[in-house]
């Protein structure tokens, strides 16, 4: 023990002397609580050489940046899983500014002659003690050791972590390394404390969706025109609503149905539904009116005469209009699952198949949060009530005022949600989960419930008819009435209102409220939108007085945290999900969409033209598999995975309604010159039979030299490459009209638009333009020739996926080094040791990009990549590092 406190000692002071005098004086301390490095790589790595990395690593701050106060802390078992607001209360409770987690996410070995190389990954968290922001942070350290004792630095059991022996082996000298840049980016993380975390996020300002302009109007629209029903229905079953009200109800309420049922039938057949979309606009504003003028009525007339007892012809009226109610509902119900399922068949007709290596690289899948509340017949919250969605086995329970929150569900489906109390299922409905858009999901349970039960899932209206309560002696009710707005001036839609005592409601587009029939007295007002903090206010109503309240929302979002695909995957080993996707003919599946959902978050990845699916590298736990395809019902199973094990699971997919087979049989109508992106097809239907095929030579436009190794890219099909002669020949092609890219790393891109017929080849020649190469400087110092042998090339082309352009100045990683692409997108890569690597690419407003690559001694290594742009300005999501040997820097 002596002689490891020499060795801490004289690292301490190595570290010291490095970083002497680079802090200014004066400034601010910033106080850091750590938690125990935690072990996320699966590969059960020995408690004593975690705690030695969390040593060096309280070190190293401690010592190398004097305006930071390191400090231990402990009180959270499993401190990986520990919900973020958990740990940032632990953080005000220890009086410290920032709770910061860390972990080892895994390490590479590689032996090599007398030379042992490893490679070390790590990650830290730090969340803002204030209001639980997140800066996730990741790093990796190399290590060099000759002539070592033994092969593989992942023998643990050969380590004296203690001793001088260790902080000079290979993984000592990786873990070093890595703590290092792990501590400078920790440092620059808090270097502008106060400012580099906001203390707010509005509710508001979350990332936008990956979805369409349009598809987004159409679900705002179709929230909207759910909220109008649930709103007409509270009137009808509180008793406002008039006989003249009622009936004027039944007959806008009919028409609507009739339209709605007409644009479903359109939809059905392909055709136009615009006509028919006015004559729904303008329905809905009709309704509108109603609803807004019996309310109107209700807060001037409230309690004032006693209403006499409903005639037959009224309770047959109010019998027809709560029967209307729920047909109208499940209208826009039918139309929104016809949408989901042409969605998921433009996806299905452009998925990605296995790369060059036949690996499945699994893809980001975006998730959706669904939200509501759970009230009895007379609007008491219920608590303790379970809301689910089986498929994806995301759950959660009902807190004291009947509010959920369900995160990062698996989006892109039309779900069927079921709620449970008691261990007794208590109703169920369908809703749908737009990518990254917030879905609404409010309950009304219990006998005697009214014709919204039928539905299962409503939207609280905006309008809440309290019942009749014992107010002061002989006092009239007042009402509340309200707008809520962000601090950018804009309304805050379908935020929960809760007025403690009375009932709920939901702000409507504009972000009004109201509650009527409000006894007089004094209320807190409790408002709350999604998964953001509750923001309340004291309100006094008296008799007869309408009060009015503009609220600045400025709730703070607590969200889980989006982990990411990463948090799923081991790196460099892990257990393999595979299996087979077929139809009830034994019929494989391609296409098919597999969506593996873990504890904060989902990937997925699609089928081949045999039907088989592989998840490589998973971590140990329990994953739900989701399967779905356009035209099939969507199955799911649980799968425990343990270890390195290879588990096989096949899915066997029933066909859809009929109503959405039809759909799936004919072309959809597109407005000329606007297409609907949630309703676009890619390709025309024909049959299986009817395929075409592409083929031509790509030469130089000035020597006519046929030109080798060009990519030839068939947008939304597929990419060959020409071969020697200059040829290529693409296959199997359905017929329409595609855009055909061919790009060469010493010519400039040239794309053409052909038309495949069926039966029939179409033959396009290329003539590439010479272009001016870039002098790619490489970062670290090139290996010396006669290790030739043992290393390889890589190189590439990235290109934006939507306009088939090519993307300069993206930065691509491998290994510690980096490229900046050209102008023609092109990069490359020598003295690469062979073997397999992760490489990515990362570039401003486009999305990152990465894929598994095997670098072969003395042969070049083709790897493109085809990078996604952001749909608009978006934060950065949350996410759990994952260790990537390809990249050295945090983002």
């Amino acid at each position: 023990m002596k002689s490891a406190a020499k060795i801490t000692f004289f690292i301490v002071c190595i570290l010291w002397l490095a970083t002497a005098g680079s802090i200014s004086a004066g400034a601010e301390v910033i106080s850091i609580g750590i938690l125990p490095v935690q072990d996320e790589s699966g590969a059960q790595v020995p408690p004593e050489f975690l705690l030695t990395a969390g040593q060096i690593f309280k070190q190293k701050l401690t010592l190398a940046y004097q305006d930071i106060l390191v400090r231990s802390i402990s009180g959270v078992p499993e401190s990986s899983n520990a919900a973020v607001e958990q740990l940032a209360a632990l953080g005000r409770q220890q009086g410290v500014h920032y709770v910061m987690r860390s972990g080892f996410l895994g390490l590479l070995s590689d032996k090599k002659g007398r030379e042992l190389q490893c490679d070390v990954g790590l990650y830290a968290e730090l969340i803002s003690a204030t209001n639980g922001a997140i800066t996730g942070l990741r790093a990796n350290g190399t290590g060099l050791e000759v002539d070592p004792a033994i092969d593989d630095a992942r023998r643990w059991d050969a380590y004296d972590f203690t001793s001088r022996a260790f902080t000079q082996s290979a993984l000592g000298q990786a873990l070093s390394a890595a703590i290092d840049q792990l501590a400078q980016q920790v440092r620059q993380a808090v270097a502008s404390f106060g400012q580099a975390m906001p203390e707010t996020v509005s509710a508001e300002s979350q990332p936008q969706p990956p979805i369409s302009e349009e598809a987004a109007t159409n679900y705002e629209d179709d929230q909207e025109l759910q909220q109008l029903i649930a709103q007409a229905d509270s009137l009808v079953a509180g008793g406002v609503a008039s006989g003249t009200d009622i009936s004027s109800l039944q007959q806008i309420l009919e028409a609507l149905r009739t339209s709605l049922d007409n644009k479903v039938s359109l939809m059905t057949e392909g055709q136009d539904s615009s006509a028919v979309d006015q004559e729904i606009a303008q329905l809905k504003n009709e309704l509108q009116n109603i609803i807004a003028d019996s309310t109107q009525e209700a807060i001037t007339q409230t309690s004032e005469v006693e209403s006499p007892p409903a005639s037959g012809e009224l309770l047959t009226g109010i019998s027809k209009v709560n029967e209307l109610l729920g047909e109208t509902l499940n209208s826009i119900l039918k139309i929104q699952e016809i949408r989901t399922a042409l969605q998921s068949f433009s996806q299905d007709q452009t998925y990605s198949s296995p790369d060059s290596d036949g690996d499945y690289i699994p893809i980001e899948e975006p998730t959706s949060d669904v939200t509501g509340v759970v009230v009895d017949d007379i609007g008491n919250p219920v608590e303790g009530a379970t809301v689910t969605d089986p498929q994806s086995g995301a759950s959660a329970t009902t807190d004291s005022s009947g509010s959920y929150i369900i995160p990062h569900i698996p989006s892109g489906r039309f779900a069927t949600m079921k709620i449970f109390k008691a261990g007794r299922q208590l109703s169920l409905g369908r809703i749908q989960l737009q990518p990254g858009r917030m879905a609404f999901a409010d309950w009304q349970i219990g006998a005697g419930g009214t014709g919204m039960k039928a539905a299962g899932i409503k939207i609280l209206p905006a309008t809440a008819i309290i019942a009749s309560k014992t107010g002061v002696q002989g006092a009239r009710p007042g009402t509340i009435k309200g707008v809520v707005r962000d601090d950018q001036g804009k309304p805050v839609t379908r935020a929960l209102v809760m007025v403690k005592g009375l009932g709920m409601a939901r702000t409507d587009s504009l972000g009004r409220y109201m509650f009527v029939n409000v006894p007089p007295g004094d209320y807190q007002i409790m408002i709350r939108k999604g998964g953001a903090t509750v923001q309340t206010e004291r309100v006094r109503v008296a008799a007869k007085k309408v009060v009015e309240r503009k609220t600045l929302y400025a709730g703070k979002v607590i969200t889980v945290p989006v982990l990411g695909k990463r948090s799923a995957l081991a790196f460099g080993a892990g257990a393999t999900l595979a299996g087979k996707v077929s139809n009830t003919y034994r019929q494989p599946l391609s296409g098919a969409k597999i969506t593996a959902v873990f504890a904060g978050g989902a990937m997925s990845v699609f089928t081949d033209v045999k039907g088989s699916y592989t998840f490589k590298g998973l971590k140990q736990g329990t994953y739900r598999l989701l399967a779905n395809k356009a035209g099939y019902r969507e199955a799911s199973l649980s799968v425990p995975v343990k270890g390195t094990k290879s588990e096989v699971h096949d899915f066997t997919l029933e066909k859809s309604s009929p109503e959405i087979q039809k759909v799936l049989s004919v072309k959809p109508f597109t407005t000329p010159g606007r297409a609907r992106a949630s309703e676009r097809m890619v390709h025309e239907r024909t049959t299986l039979s009817a395929k075409g095929h592409l083929a031509g030579v790509v030469r130089d436009v000035k020597s006519g030299k046929p030109i080798d190794n060009a990519t030839v890219r068939v947008y939304g099909q597929c990419t060959v490459r020409s071969d020697l002669q200059g040829s290529y020949h693409i296959n199997d092609l359905k017929p329409g009209t595609y855009r055909v890219a061919v790009r060469h790393r010493d010519y400039k891109t040239e794309d053409k638009t052909v038309t495949i017929r069926a039966n029939a080849t179409t033959r396009e020649a290329f003539a590439l333009e010479g272009n001016e190469r870039l002098d790619f400087k490489a970062t670290t110092t090139p290996l010396p020739l006669k290790q030739s042998a043992r290393y390889g090339q890589v190189r590439g082309t990235i290109i934006d996926s939507r306009t088939g352009k090519p993307v300069s100045q993206a930065t691509v990683i491998l290994l510690n080094q980096k490229r900046q692409s050209n102008d023609s997108g092109d990069y490359s890569f020598g003295n690469i040791p062979a073997g397999k690597y992760i490489i990515s690419v990362e570039k401003a407003n486009y999305r990152d990009g990465s894929r598994r690559i095997s670098v072969k001694a003395g042969l070049m290594t083709s790897a493109d990549f085809d990078l996604e742009p952001k749909p608009g300005l978006q934060l950065p999501k949350r996410s759990l590092p994952f260790f990537n040997p390809a990249r050295t820097e945090s983002r």
